[in-house]
């Protein structure tokens, strides 16, 4: 079970972190056009 939850929390942190990357692209594009 406790097992289940820390894969659950890292699946969580591995969106967050894809989510944050998507938004420094997106950024970056903006400020080179």
């Amino acid at each position: 079970m406790f097992y289940a939850e820390m894969v659950d929390d890292e699946g969580e942190n591995l969106m967050l972190v894809l989510y944050l990357i998507n938004l420094c692209l997106k950024c970056k594009r903006l400020h080179e056009k």
